[in-house]
């Protein structure tokens, strides 16, 4: 969520401290709460990155009180906020001043274990939310989560309105798409979400949190494409566009051999079982080829009602 920060204006170039909150100026900065991962796993530290976009042509001063324990509001899911380990409060390296200057974007990692050490002892979630000064960023969601083990974690169970699924897992092809996928489906990020789009008897395509294609293009990964896959029906890919860079949460899944995209495509997961909710997937109305990102589009689409991984 971008929050925007009224700073009184001066001559051009001159530097300035942040100011209380203030109406009616010209010059905004816009801070974001972010987290740096996915998820984090039982042990690790619980870390959230502040990122600060300059609005104007005046440099921008924060000192380290920005950084302070004292900003940040952590809740778990029951909306009881966590407490700070007395023994720990000093530990937290200091952070140095900031300058922003005209249009820069700066950014901060803060690791809040150092303050709360017990964040991640168990699997759980948290919302963390900061402010200083009357301005606000957040709440950003962050997750503790079953830390991923290829040779544990090799099959997902899909399930969908149309029935269950089960993909084997193939980290030999695409380790590091199956680590991110795990994860996401560890946070329930997959829950609710949709089957949109199914070209008949080549692909259908799911994991867009848009619903319609759209929404999962703020990261991209890194492409694994590799040409030892045996090809078949029921691959699981990453979707991709133009680049070989594919999407941090779409999927598509093969209707037929495919073999043509050997060597261009990331798999990273293969349908095992649950061939029923593909030959469900074929006859659905859609909208056919458009021209436009709506080509195939399901007219009703698919509700994933969860993936959990075994």
């Amino acid at each position: 969520m971008l929050i925007g920060i009224a700073v009184a204006m001066t001559a051009p170039g001159a530097a300035q401290a942040l100011p209380e909150a203030q109406e009616g100026t010209e010059q905004e900065i816009r801070i974001t709460l972010e987290s740096p991962q996915i998820a984090f796993y039982p042990g690790q530290d619980l870390v959230v990155k502040l990122v600060f976009r300059g609005g104007g042509a005046n440099e921008v001063l924060m000192g380290p009180e920005v950084f302070a324990r004292e900003t940040f509001t952590i809740l778990d899911s029951q909306g009881v906020p966590a407490q700070p380990d007395a023994a720990s409060v000093s530990s937290q390296p200091e952070q140095g001043p900031l300058s922003i200057k005209g249009f820069d974007v700066e950014s901060r990692l803060v690791n809040l274990s150092a303050w709360f050490p017990r964040l991640t002892t168990k699997e759980k979630r948290w919302d963390v939310s900061w402010s200083h000064q009357g301005r606000r960023a957040g709440p950003t969601r962050l997750y503790v989560v079953k830390a991923y083990r290829a040779e544990k974690d090799t099959t997902a169970l899909v399930e969908t309105e149309l029935g269950a699924m089960r993909w084997t897992l193939m980290p030999e092809h695409a380790p590091n798409h199956v680590k991110h996928f795990v994860d996401l489906a560890r946070t329930g990020f997959y829950d609710g979400l949709t089957i949109f789009r199914v070209v008949p008897g080549l692909y259908g395509e799911g994991g867009d949190p848009a619903g319609d294609g759209t929404g999962a293009w703020k990261q991209v990964m890194p492409p694994e494409m590799s040409k030892t896959v045996p090809m078949g029906a029921g691959l699981v890919g990453a979707s991709r566009q133009e680049t070989s860079m594919t999407s941090d949460s779409m999927f598509f899944i093969t209707m037929s051999p495919s073999e043509f995209m050997l060597g261009k495509q990331t798999f990273f997961a293969r349908l095992t079982k649950g061939w029923e909710v593909i030959a469900k997937l074929h006859p659905l109305p859609n909208k056919g080829d458009t021209g436009l990102g709506d080509s195939y589009m399901l007219i009703t689409p698919v509700k994933i009602l969860r993936i959990s991984i075994k």
